[in-house]
């Protein structure tokens, strides 16, 4: 969540970007996570909009609904997902709002210069430049890197929070004989 916050505190959409291309990729994969959890809870404990009956999908996936999420949690911070997560009808308007101008955001400007990037795309973006992968692989290099990093003491929250990369562990027997 602290990631979340990092990039409230930025301001403005370009702002926000420029932190997230200065992020490593154990930061990205990290913030990956913390909004795909926020998913998570969101399913369980938020609004109708997320469940495939909602009136709301009609012609869309729920992961499109997710990706509009994910894309508000980053544009307005934790704040965001509190609201949703109180069925707030003003957090709720913000999302079918973003859910129906999902496939407008996408086509060029009238003049024909492309749209700028989602923040949810930047930080996809990013993770598969770093890596030098596809984004269709984003979630299995998130898990990757998150093996990698082992668990995180304070100081290692401290530089995920910076974007400073981590140093890489041997994994560790988890003790569950796996």
């Amino acid at each position: 969540m602290h990631l979340l916050y990092r990039l409230h505190d930025a301001g403005n959409h370009e702002n926000k970007s420029q932190v997230i291309r200065s992020l490593p990729p154990t930061s990205l994969a990290i913030l990956l996570l913390t909004l795909y959890l926020c998913i998570q809870q969101l399913r369980v404990d938020g609004p109708g909009l997320l469940i495939p009956t909602s009136p709301l999908l009609h012609g869309m996936l729920r992961f499109e609904v997710e990706l509009c999420c994910q894309e508000l949690i980053l544009q307005h911070g934790p704040s965001f997902l509190d609201a949703l997560l109180c069925h707030c009808p003003n957090a709720i308007a913000l999302l079918e709002t973003e859910v129906r101008n999902m496939e407008a955001r996408q086509l060029p400007l009238e003049d024909g210069q492309a749209r700028e990037k989602t923040l949810i795309a930047e930080c996809r973006c990013r993770l598969a430049d770093t890596l030098g992968t596809n984004v269709e692989d984003n979630r299995r290099d998130m898990w990757n890197v998150l093996e990698r990093i082992g668990m995180l003491d304070e100081t290692d929250v401290v530089k995920v929070i910076r974007g400073e990369e981590l140093v890489v562990r041997k994994r560790q027997d988890s003790g569950v004989g796996l």
